[in-house]
């Protein structure tokens, strides 16, 4: 049911620190950024929400991982 999120309420900025990687900001989930990627032969950061930090760190590896290949 959609209506439970209408009241939903952003984690604290230390908590936020913990659930993902490179934290600029806070929604109902952090915001992080993905380094790393390269797009059109241009260095990019990629705003990713997620509360899961693995989410962001993969996406970060694998980029330097194409990268560095």
């Amino acid at each position: 049911d959609v209506a439970r999120f209408a009241h939903a309420s952003a984690p604290e900025g230390s908590l936020a620190d913990h659930l993902s990687e490179n934290v600029i900001g806070i929604m109902s989930v952090p915001l992080g950024v993905a380094t790393n990627l390269v797009v059109d032969g241009q260095d990019v950061l990629v705003p990713m929400a997620t509360e899961e930090s693995s989410v962001i760190a993969a996406v970060c590896n694998g980029a330097k991982a194409c990268r560095d290949a």
